[in-house]
């Protein structure tokens, strides 16, 4: 996870070096090595994302895959008064719908939830490199941005959950209809 994180810092302060070198002194030597330093870091920028990727989506189907098998033997132990009371369609939501929900949030919101976090401090550590006092800045106005997507977030997951409601029934009444 560090990979990628690491890379991104060494791409900011490349930037620095091509804006600086090449733009403002006009150093036609650095034209000619900074772009395959850049080429390079976003190479391997691209490779470390893409292993961390293949890896997080592995953990993802193999936890998808004991929470479907788990999920599917706990409801096949439930009482016939169990199955009176939730509509088949509903059940069957909750192994396909749901698990699909759970893996995406594996594979691919944990990961970028690890891999932005540790870019985010790769970066910090970069702003607290080049300017300490920019730094503390946006240290304190980060809190400040952060409210919007908490708010959001919030606001996703009462979609989510409507969402969810309707996909069982749309199940239920397709089971119905069809069975």
């Amino acid at each position: 996870m560090s990979g990628a994180g690491w890379m991104t810092y060494k791409s900011a302060m490349v930037m620095e070096s091509v804006i600086n070198e090449i733009f403002i002194k006009k150093d036609v030597e650095q034209l000619r090595t900074i772009p395959f330093i850049v080429i390079g870091i976003f190479f391997l920028l691209a490779l470390f994302t893409y292993g961390e990727n293949y890896i997080m989506a592995y953990i993802g189907q193999r936890v998808v895959a004991k929470l479907r098998d788990r999920l599917y033997s706990r409801i096949q132990l439930q009482p016939l008064s169990f199955f009176g009371k939730n509509p088949t369609g509903t059940l069957m939501a909750r192994i396909t719908y749901d698990i699909n929900l759970v893996s995406e949030s594996v594979s691919n919101g944990l990961g970028t939830l690890l891999r932005e976090s540790i870019k985010m401090l790769w970066l910090i550590w970069a702003l607290f490199v080049k300017d300490v006092q920019l730094a503390i800045i946006a240290l304190v106005l980060y809190p400040l941005a952060m409210y919007p997507v908490i708010r959001m977030g919030k606001r996703m997951r009462k979609v989510g959950t409507f969402s969810q409601q309707e996909m069982g029934n749309m199940n239920t009444f397709l089971h119905e209809t069809i069975s």
